[in-house]
């Protein structure tokens, strides 16, 4: 056994089954995804062989060789239902991301609701005040003008008295002197 033979024995079938996929004498059989991870049946004709592949994100974690089809196949099956146990937590994961992330939005959206209603809070109570003085205002112009009222008519009622008593001063002083 020469060094390079050595070294490719001593690798395993990981290496072995990487650098096959390079060339083009291997055939996928079949390939199953979960979340991450996959498992893969490939045929090497040249030798009748079977590789049975589990892997994660496209790299190889363990790859079994057999020339038995039978063997291959249940072998693939395990790596299958190992596949779907491993990416269950995965698949968990993402799902509570995408949910944690809906809920981040929808925080966002209630806080920016409320914002806007507590901002129309804000101004209808700003303009309360404003017409509650504006109120308080015209009432005491009014009460002022009714007090001005009141006294011009009491000014006018004292001038047309005075008017009346200086007509009938005139209107006497004037009969008398006929």
């Amino acid at each position: 056994m020469n060094p390079s033979e050595a070294k490719q024995s001593a690798a395993g079938n990981v290496v072995e089954l990487q650098q096959m996929i390079r060339g083009s004498d291997l055939s996928e059989l079949r390939t199953t995804y979960n979340g991450s991870y996959g498992a893969s049946l490939l045929f090497y004709g040249k030798e009748m062989t079977y590789y049975v592949a589990l892997f994660q994100q496209k790299n190889f974690w363990r790859v079994i060789k057999t020339p038995d089809q039978t063997h291959a196949d249940l072998i693939y099956k395990d790596f299958v239902r190992q596949t779907v146990q491993l990416s269950d937590v995965e698949i968990r994961r993402g799902r509570l991301e995408a949910q944690k992330a809906f809920t981040e939005r929808m925080i966002a959206l209630s806080q920016g609701r409320a914002n806007r209603l507590q901002a129309d809070l804000d101004v209808a109570s700003q303009q309360q005040t404003i017409v509650t003085n504006q109120q308080q205002k015209t009432r005491a112009e009014a009460t002022l003008l009714a007090q001005q009222k009141t006294a011009a008519q009491d000014q006018l009622r004292s001038a047309q008295r005075q008017v009346r008593e200086l007509q009938s001063q005139l209107e006497s002083g004037l009969a008398g002197s006929h």
